[in-house]
């Protein structure tokens, strides 16, 4: 078969050569044709696009009468779309489970690859309007950059696991990281803005991450445009300066305790607003945070997790309530710096990122 002039090779794809195909889709490579005999029926069933190209079934449509036959079976191109994308994007149709893409995370896969193996069949999903496909896609890119912190909390429980488990397995554990900065451009072109906030996120700690053999997590900027760089310079920095202002002064807009001790007289005079236990709370806020701002700031919300679990120390030196209200005021300020992730690196996000009702949840 010849095309804009030139011999080609003809392949029937091994994958999806079906005898009772009625449809012949053509993937064009540099020196060969690589043909795929799939159905109207199952093209149309899932594509409205593809319902529209083909007509209604039994009559002939301008397809079958004016393109290129193979085998007395019409031939559909799609101009423009890379090959292995249409082998993807077909494969998917017909075999759900086909390739990593289609299979949870395993304990013995490298994710870092893990938004890329996606590319090509949610840009296709998305071009011929294939809805259940698109969003069967969206909700793996969900599942790994949730809006939701206690998911967040799990995704990342579940990735250390697979680090500790793999050491041996990879050049570095950080293989098992799915690359931030190719999700964001997946998300921001194929209009996924709700996973934006947590890929930003996740980007901006990304080069404070070292392993045992102090490498660091890579990501490929390339792909980000010089908006998306803005974005998340401006985002790091937003967060770092509203962390900094919560750990300068921990009880802003919080009501005290109702501390089990008595506060002293003098302590009184000093501040008006002490408590007995006011002093024991800094010491350990400062140990905490204060003192170690540097490490605590590349990634703070895995920070304050950590100080919650360090928290129960405080219960050695402050009254059982003090020890509680410290621990609660921690939790509530690292949702709140949650919540705030879309402000930060300014995404547009819906009104329930971040809460139970939102759709993905």
């Amino acid at each position: 078969m010849q095309n804009n002039g030139l011999k080609r090779t003809i392949i029937k794809s091994p994958d999806l050569w079906l005898s009772d195909g009625n449809i012949i889709v053509r993937a064009l490579t540099g020196k060969s044709e690589i043909l795929y005999r799939v159905h109207k029926s199952v093209l149309s069933m899932h594509s409205n696009f593809f319902e529209a190209t083909f007509g209604e079934q039994g009559s002939d449509s301008a397809l079958d009468t004016g393109s290129d036959h193979f085998e007395g079976v019409p031939i559909l191109d799609m101009p423009g779309d890379d090959a292995n994308d249409i082998r993807q994007f077909l494969m998917a149709l017909y075999i759900p489970q086909f390739s990593p893409k289609h299979r949870e995370i395993g304990w013995d896969d490298s994710q870092f690859d893990f938004p890329g193996q996606y590319a090509g069949t949610l840009r296709l999903s998305t071009k011929y309007i294939v809805p259940d496909l698109r969003k069967m896609i969206v909700q793996k890119f969900h599942a790994r950059w949730p809006c939701l912190l206690e998911q967040w909390d799990l995704e990342e429980g579940d990735l250390a696991s697979l680090q500790e488990a793999n050491t041996d397995s990879w050049p570095s554990k950080f293989d098992i990281y799915p690359d931030p900065a190719r999700t964001i451009r997946l998300a921001v072109d194929h209009d996924i803005p709700e996973v934006l906030p947590v890929a930003f996120y996740d980007l901006a700690r990304l080069f404070e991450h070292y392993d045992s053999t102090g490498t660091a997590r890579s990501a490929d900027l390339g792909l980000l445009t010089a908006d998306d760089l803005r974005r998340l310079a401006r985002g790091r920095g937003a967060l770092r300066r509203e962390f900094a202002s919560m750990i300068e002064n921990p009880f802003r807009c919080s009501v005290p305790p109702n501390c089990a001790r008595e506060v002293e007289v003098a302590d009184l005079e000093e501040d008006p607003w002490a408590w007995a236990c006011k002093a024991g709370l800094l010491r350990w806020w400062k140990s905490a945070f204060v003192d170690r701002f540097f490490d605590a700031s590349a990634d703070p919300v895995a920070w304050l997790a950590q100080a919650i679990k360090d928290s129960d120390m405080l219960f050695v030196e402050v009254c059982p309530e003090c020890g509680v209200y410290m621990k609660d005021l921690i939790c509530r300020r690292r949702e709140q710096l949650w919540l705030d992730l879309p402000t930060f690196f300014d995404v547009t996000v819906s009104p329930e990122w971040g809460l139970d009702n939102h759709p993905y949840y």
